[in-house]
């Protein structure tokens, strides 16, 4: 995400042979910022459509993500009328790697797998 928030810096200090390569990415945040938040933007199927064609005439091999995002990612969307996120299991995973880090480790809950004040300081953790 970096770099495509950079697209612009990225776009002014690229040689002209791969120019190409910086309008792919270009389209693909163009397809981020539209697909991947919260809200659908209604343009998203336009954008998608875009990544695609740009993405064909470059005449590489379509990887498996890039076959998902213009073939299967349109489907998904009408079928169930909302973004990406509301499938995603980011929020889940940040909320574990804050509890391992933020309270199991750093309060000192943390315990070895099988001794005897395991479960009772995983508890107080999760209360915590």
């Amino acid at each position: 995400m970096r770099m495509l928030k950079n697209i612009d810096k990225l776009q002014q200090i690229a040689p002209l042979n791969i120019l190409t390569f910086v309008h792919i990415l270009r389209c693909l945040y163009q397809v981020v910022i539209s697909y991947f938040g919260m809200s659908l933007d209604p343009e998203y199927e336009t954008y998608i459509k875009k990544f695609k064609d740009v993405y064909m005439d470059l005449g590489i091999s379509i990887t498996p993500k890039v076959h998902i995002l213009t073939e299967n990612v349109l489907d998904f969307s009408k079928e169930y009328g909302n973004s990406l996120s509301w499938y995603s299991e980011q929020a889940l995973e940040s909320s574990h790697h804050d509890f391992l880090r933020n309270c199991w480790e750093k309060q000192s809950y943390k315990r070895l797998l099988g001794r005897p004040d395991y479960a009772q300081n995983l508890k107080a953790a999760v209360i915590a």
